[in-house]
């Protein structure tokens, strides 16, 4: 999701900017409110994926891993976990900013069986944001 789709649209673009600039075109045909349309599209798919982390998580922390860098976000750092219909993507939503910002947002693996529902990832990961919490509140409950 990160790397595929704004290189397909990229190549696409390119192809269809370089058609049209070797034949000659009018200005408002078909194929160039064509690349209108896929230079928009590719655009925002570069916003998108740029946005796009890769995380991983264990008992404490949630581990961020950039194109270059890897941040532990102390899992108490954790304001809110939400997840859109189809399980993916999943936004984490930070308390204080961190070196990605406050909004954290990574794909959770795909499955047509959290096509309407919310995905267990984002579920486990509240639960183990609560624990954490709670854990902080109260250490002699450990």
């Amino acid at each position: 999701m990160k790397i595929v789709p704004p290189l397909f649209l990229t190549a696409a673009t390119v192809l269809v900017a370089l058609a049209m600039f070797t034949q000659p075109f009018d200005l408002l045909s078909e194929g160039f409110i064509g690349l209108v349309f896929l230079v928009a599209a590719t655009s925002l798919t570069w916003w998108w994926a740029g946005r796009l982390k890769g995380a991983i998580v264990d008992e404490e922390n949630l581990y961020v891993l950039g194109w270059m860098k890897v941040i532990a976000i102390p899992l108490e750092e954790i304001d809110h976990v939400w997840d859109m219909s189809g399980g993916y993507p999943v936004f984490v939503n930070l308390k204080s900013m961190s070196e990605f910002g406050r909004r954290i947002v990574f794909i959770a693996p795909q499955s047509l069986l959290f096509m309407f529902d919310s995905h267990p990832v984002a579920a486990e990961l509240r639960e183990l944001v609560k624990n954490a919490v709670e854990l902080k509140r109260n250490p002699t409950s450990a």
